[in-house]
């Protein structure tokens, strides 16, 4: 007679064959990050081979020291692409943080329908705020500029970011706000000094994302001014 296995057993059995599962799943969706990284260091020879090699047998970094750090123009792209998306990132958290803050704690009457807007804008195609986003910043000098940029970038990712930090803040108990504001501290200082330590996993989820969200396009959004010796050519 065959004898069951402990309950333990069986769960850790499980618990291998979910691992292992994840190991698989893990490893599909970075393998094209690994095959593109041993690419780019490959020798000519290597990256026509027949069939390919999986791993690179001489590394040539060629590619990287004339494509890229050679290149001014890659350069300045990569340069202009770290200042519109940290720039961006700050101004998110500079707005969005008391933002959410006073839509999850002011004791207003349409906070749902406050929210209707953000929803609405993430459903919003980029471009049909576009052409109306032009005309405006024409008329305060911003088109083709890097506050231009930014701005534009920041009207993307505000929205979510006031629709990911509101719960966070909601579950902060109110209890910890009043026993500051008993002992004597404004409500600004139990925001800055209690609710915003607690928070930080938060800000740090929203500086991610709406990092990640304006590296995409910072590349071609990216102001372009041309020297002079350009500008005065035919």
């Amino acid at each position: 007679m065959s004898v069951a296995p402990a309950p333990r057993v069986h769960r850790t059995r499980r618990k291998w064959h979910l691992t292992a599962i994840g190991i698989v799943l893990v490893g599909l969706f970075i393998f094209p990050l690994y095959w593109m990284i041993t690419t780019s260091v490959k020798t000519p020879d290597e990256l026509f081979a027949s069939p390919p090699t999986w791993v690179p047998t001489h590394l040539d970094l060629d590619n990287y020291a004339i494509t890229v750090f050679g290149n001014a123009q890659m350069m300045r792209s990569l340069g202009n692409s770290v200042l519109i998306s940290v720039g961006t990132t700050v101004l998110t958290l500079l707005l969005a943080t008391p933002a959410a803050y006073a839509m999850a704690r002011l004791r207003l009457r349409w906070t749902g329908l406050l929210l209707l807007p953000f929803l609405v804008a993430q459903l919003l195609p980029a471009i049909n705020v576009a052409l109306p986003m032009f005309a405006l910043f024409s008329q305060f000098g911003l088109v083709n500029t890097y506050q231009g940029v930014i701005l534009a970038d920041t009207v993307n990712a505000l929205p979510f970011a006031v629709i990911v930090l509101r719960p966070f803040y909601l579950g902060i108990p109110r209890e910890l706000e009043e026993a500051a504001s008993v002992d004597g501290a404004t409500r600004f200082q139990a925001f800055f000094r209690i609710v915003l330590p607690l928070v930080r996993p938060g800000l740090v989820t929203v500086g991610v994302f709406a990092f990640v969200m304006t590296w995409g396009s910072s590349c071609s959004a990216s102001p372009w001014r041309p020297s002079r010796s350009s500008s005065r050519s035919p």
